[in-house]
């Protein structure tokens, strides 16, 4: 797709953010740093994924947290979303912009789907990115001269690798069952993770490709189920954090499932 379009287009500063809707799904996501906190990025992505869940997708415009939402259909399965300020229907610049950019994406959806990717594993989002600065390969793909398109090159493989060793670690102290309830208890209601199984054994299991790379967001999602996880674990072991800190995990480990203290 045309780099140009899209840099211009997030220039545009009545845009807030953009996204690329999957059937009711939400996979990327971009908010511009210099509008919303991190905090209010994260209460946004929430309040937008309960809408695709309570709403027709193909609906063309809707209003969430003071914001004008927009979807234009890309294919049959694959929406843009544009959120802005104001409403575009009041700015014309805006709306032949957002057409604009509709019409690029058309041209390519697969290329369309990959910068999306890029673009939404930001440098600037806090602790995934500084867990794994010690460990991770960093490549600017898209645009050399911004942060906002560091990648952080860790794949799904090795982020359930480590979750798993996690589950069995904690299933010799509090059983392979209990294991299993707190792991389906504890995981956040995000659309990414519900694609993670828990089977009777306490094996987390993945539908998907497990090759593919894992996003800054999606790392920071991961870091947030298990330390819930290992939280409700210390009802029953106390000690259990200790444990998982001195000889359950290694370096690599933890580096991609604990949430660094400094974060």
């Amino acid at each position: 797709m045309n780099q140009e379009i899209l840099q211009d287009f997030l220039n545009i500063p009545s845009v807030i953010a953009i996204a690329l809707i999957q059937g009711q799904l939400l996979p990327y996501f971009y908010v511009k740093e210099e509008i919303l906190s991190w905090q209010n990025k994260q209460a946004l992505i929430q309040e937008v994924r309960k809408t695709l869940r309570t709403k027709d997708v193909n609906i063309s415009d809707f209003q969430i947290m003071g914001y004008y939402g927009y979807t234009y259909k890309l294919n049959t399965n694959l929406n843009l979303l544009v959120l802005t300020s104001t409403d575009i229907a009041a700015l014309k610049l805006v709306s032949l912009s957002a057409n604009q950019l509709k019409a690029a994406l058309q041209k390519d959806v697969d290329r369309a789907i990959a910068t999306f990717e890029v673009l939404t594993t930001k440098a600037s989002q806090p602790s995934a990115v500084a867990n794994c600065r010690n460990r991770a390969s960093y490549s600017l793909g898209v645009n050399n001269s911004s942060p906002a398109f560091l990648e952080v090159k860790i794949t799904v493989e090795e982020v359930l690798k480590a979750f798993n060793h996690l589950s069995k670690f904690s299933s010799n102290y509090i059983g392979k069952n209990l294991t299993a309830n707190y792991l389906r208890l504890t995981r956040p209601d995000l659309d990414w993770l519900n694609n993670f199984q828990i089977n009777g054994s306490a094996e987390i299991i993945l539908s998907g490709v497990i090759t593919e790379p894992v996003s800054t967001v999606q790392l920071q999602s991961i870091q947030q189920w298990t330390a819930a996880f290992i939280k409700q674990c210390a009802q029953i072991v106390q000690d259990l954090p200790m444990l998982i800190e001195e000889k359950g995990l290694d370096e690599e480990e933890k580096k991609l499932l604990l949430i660094s203290p400094a974060s």
